[in-house]
């Protein structure tokens, strides 16, 4: 129908415009994607930028040991495996110990690399623990591992990632699961730990899995990791084990600013500031196929993050429609106001006050750039949404 509107006459435009918001005004919004959006969608680890303790494996020859991991029980050496140096664990029950020389921060990162072998699912328990195991340590004692635990993490190489954390050391938290995420056996994954502004935060390969408030009731000293084995094979638990390489920790020399709705929604936008307010330019490709006015499908989360943003503030919203300068004019600014007053309404629905919109369609009298190609005049084709200041 769209092509036929380029020859109507004036008022039949502009009846169609008033039929057209009528009959949207009435219809339910279906279709639209609404997705979820939380941290695991939007934060990324940031490793901390003074390292405190970062494991030299480059430089460890093969079967040799780094001298600063105390061994508690068993035996491990650093071996080679896919051009790189890893921590193996020798045999069933081999656990090691890493004594800091200082407590950790209040804010650190912690980051690891494992790889896991399929035969007889092992496993990594990787603990992080107060002061007060120095001493069990110290005496080789095997089971300080499973003793005043703060935070832990078990990597089983085919099953459930478990991660939990505590305020207070709490014995062994290997049966307490904060947080579970599934890894594939066989390959290698990156493992992550941020504790930021009371927050800890566990990554796997770069997605967040899971976050809660924790403040250490007590100093963090010590991590250690111990190599387990879910059940017996023929193969040799030395040539099948979770090999950790890449491990590194280090502090933050800046603080974190406490994320905020508003900035948030702003830069996921794009919207910059003017003097008329805070715009937002929504290209057609993400509301519009070409020469229509009914939303896409895909236009439903920007509506929605853009309608949030609307409702954090208070002054008018004004809609504005643009297209490029094929078709006559009267079309195009018909279309451009059918446009404009679909997205008005489809933010009015979404919880906008329906008295702070003003809705209007320019046609092609302002284009943002000569429409001489179609690359221009794409980017010609848009909505404007500027939040305007309260008076």
């Amino acid at each position: 129908m769209w092509w036929k509107m380029r020859h109507f006459p004036r008022r039949l435009c502009d009846m169609l415009v008033v039929s057209v918001l009528a009959t949207l005004a009435m219809a339910p919004i279906s279709g639209w994607s609404q997705g979820i959006e939380g941290a695991s969608e939007r934060y990324r680890f940031e490793p901390g930028d003074k390292v405190i303790y970062e494991a030299d494996l480059v430089h460890c020859p093969v079967g040799e040991f780094l001298s600063e991991w105390r061994i508690l029980r068993g035996g491990y050496e650093c071996a080679r495996f896919a051009d790189r140096i890893w921590i193996r664990p020798l045999e069933h029950g081999t656990t090691l110990a890493l004594l800091l020389p200082e407590p950790l921060p209040e804010e650190f990162s912690i980051e690891f690399v494992i790889h896991a072998f399929p035969a007889g699912n092992p496993r990594l328990e990787l603990a992080l623990h107060p002061d007060s195991i120095i001493p069990a340590v110290e005496a080789s004692d095997a089971y300080a591992a499973g003793r005043d635990q703060l935070v832990a993490i078990t990597l089983p190489a085919d099953g459930e990632a478990i991660f939990a954390a505590k305020d207070r050391p709490a014995g062994n938290l290997a049966g307490r699961a904060d947080f579970r995420t599934r890894l594939a056996p066989g390959r290698d994954h990156a493992i992550a730990v941020e504790l930021r502004r009371g927050q800890i935060r566990f990554f796997v390969d770069g997605v967040r899995v899971g976050h809660r408030p924790l403040r250490p009731g007590a100093p963090i000293r010590v991590m250690t990791m111990r190599f387990l084995r879910s059940f017996d094979v023929p193969q040799p638990f030395a040539d099948a084990p979770v090999l950790v390489g890449g491990i590194r920790i280090a502090a933050y020399g800046n603080e974190e600013a406490a994320p905020e709705a508003e900035a948030d929604l702003i830069r996921a936008l794009g919207a910059e500031q003017t003097a008329e307010g805070l715009k937002v330019t929504l290209a057609e490709a993400i509301l519009f196929d070409l020469g229509r006015w009914d939303l896409k499908p895909e236009a439903g989360p920007v509506l929605d993050r853009l309608a949030r943003l609307a409702r954090l503030r208070q002054g008018e919203v004004l809609v504005e429609g643009h297209t490029d300068d094929l078709g006559s004019e009267s079309f195009n600014r018909v279309l451009s106001e059918l446009r404009a007053h679909v997205v008005a309404l489809a933010l009015a629905r979404r919880g906008v006050d329906p008295a702070r919109i003003i809705a209007r369609g320019w046609g092609e009298a302002r284009p943002l750039v000569p429409n001489t190609s179609d690359e221009n005049r794409a980017r010609n084709r848009r909505v404007e949404v500027i939040l305007r200041k309260p008076q």
